[in-house]
Parts: C-alpha cells; structure tokens; sequence
C-alpha cells in the first residue's frame, strides 16, 4: 500500500485504483478539543463564547489552532476576549506558520487570470460566492472564469466540497486562506483594481435583486429601472411568477425569487469588509440616481 498526500485534489489517480480520503477542516467540537489539549489552560473553559469565537477565527485548520494555542501559552494573565483581538491581527498580517510558504508556492503557479480571481475573491461582500458572483467579482469572460475557478481547486486554493451541497452552487475561501489571497492582494492589486471588482459586484447584484424583488413582492411603483447588464457577467436565470400555468408553480417561483433576493442582500460580518462593499455600493448607488 502507498499513502500519498497533497495540498489540492488528486484528479489523475484512476478511479478504483485508490481510496481517496479527503481531510476536511476540523468541526467545532473537534477544534475546541484541540485547542483545549494546546493550551491546557482554564481560560477555554472559563470562557466558552470566546473559545468558540477563536475557533472560528481558525476555520478548523488544525495549524491555525496551533497558532492560536501558542498566544493563549503566550499571554497567561490575558482573557481571551482581549487575545481573541491580537490573535485576529495576527492571522491577518502574517497568516499560518508551516503552511503560509505552501499557499505561497500554490500562488506562484497560478494563471494569470487565477490569481487574479484569487485576490479578488476575499474582497467578496459575503463568506459564499457563486460562479456567478465570480464572474462578475472578476471581471473575466464565464468561461475563463470557470477555468480559473477549477485551476484554483487543483492548486488547494478553493474549497469546492460546498458546490454539490448547496441548490445554487456555492463555494468559499476558508477563513485562513482568505487571509492570504488578501494579504496577496495588498501587495499586487493595482490600484483601483479593488473598487473597480466592488462596484462591478454591486451592479450585478442589484441587477439580480430588482427582478427578484419584483417576482417576491410584485409590481408596485419603482423609482429606478433595471440597470444595464454587467459586461461578460451573466444573469440568474429567474421565472416570472406571472408566467406560471397554476398557482403552485407561482407560489413556487416566488418563494425561488425571495431566498435569491436574500442571498443578494447578504454581507460579509467582518467590518472592515462591510465598510468597503458599502462605500462601492454608495458610488454605484449615485451613479444609478444621476440623471439621464
């Protein structure tokens, strides 16, 4: 028996021939019994809001939690409430000892329009996005932008085991992770490249949510038409409840219309990401009430 192991998905073994055992991220109960065992400290105990906060911020990563333990060892008159901080700053600016250089060398294989998307995608308004959302975020065609989503899987960049669970295709950064497509996105986006992505997103999602907004609600006085389409950015394919041939099916489409509309509306619960999707969403805001 050979055991191989790999940062991104195996896709050349042939099926049949080898076991695949994915190792995803530690659920909670196992990440705060790890870091319990870490510290070995009253403080988790003590404490059970903050532990938990702290686990999270690891994303069940298990070096993170690593991580964390050794500021918790660090600081032993601290509470965590106030390492829950420091350790948050920590992560951010110099991510995961042991496996920072190994997210480095994935980047550093990247496409040119991979690693694009990948600095663009923690500047996404919310922990989930589409390939959808992608395309819009990224400002590539849809088809360049499915490869440079695949591409990113291959290199253990992207977190895909969401895509067959979900009824809209959603996928995700970990936490971890997102922090290092932003740290590489602070050094390498050009300027304005960012805000551009932002409002970019922003348009198409009030694009998505005014037809929504009318199939959930219906028609009632509007005060602004539905904005242009989103260059290369496809729509959500929505059905009028109008059209519908009986009330089941238009019952249906509604309730469709409305849990789309919530997910347009859904933002990131980091403030300093929600500052940002808010002040991109103000300049698309002015620019959809000028004047024509």
């Amino acid at each position: 028996m050979v055991i191989v192991t790999s940062h991104g998905p195996l896709h050349d073994l042939e099926a049949g021939a080898a076991v695949d055992l994915a190792l995803p991220p530690l659920e909670e109960r196992a990440a705060t019994e790890l870091l319990e065992l870490i510290v070995r400290d009253h403080r988790p105990a003590a404490d059970p809001q903050s532990a938990r906060a702290v686990v999270r911020l690891c994303d069940g990563l298990p070096a993170a939690l690593h991580v964390a333990g050794r500021w918790v060892r660090t600081h032993r008159l601290r509470p965590l409430s106030r390492i829950l901080a420091d350790l948050q700053a920590e992560l951010d600016e110099q991510g995961v000892s042991g496996v920072e250089h190994i997210w480095d060398t994935a980047y550093a294989g990247l496409s040119r329009p991979a690693a694009l998307l990948y600095r663009l995608l923690p500047h996404h308004p919310g922990e989930t996005f589409t390939l959808h959302s992608a395309t819009a975020l990224s400002g590539l065609a849809p088809e360049a932008c499915q490869d440079a989503l695949e591409e990113l899987d291959r290199a253990g960049l992207l977190d895909l085991r969401l895509l067959s669970l979900t009824e809209v295709g959603r996928m995700r950064v970990p936490g971890p992770q997102r922090g290092h497509a932003l740290r590489r996105s602070r050094r390498e986006a050009q300027d304005g490249q960012v805000g551009e992505a932002q409002a970019r997103l922003l348009r198409w999602l009030v694009r998505q949510a005014q037809p929504a907004d009318r199939f959930a609600a219906g028609r009632r006085l509007t005060v602004v038409g539905l904005l242009d389409p989103v260059p290369g950015a496809p729509d959500v394919p929505l059905e009028d409840p109008a059209a519908a041939v009986d009330d089941a099916s238009r019952a249906e489409r509604a309730e469709r219309a409305a849990q789309h509309l919530v997910d347009c509306l859904r933002r990131h619960e980091r403030p300093d990401e929600l500052k940002r999707a808010k002040l991109a969403f103000v300049s698309v805001a002015q620019e959809c009430c000028r004047p024509r």
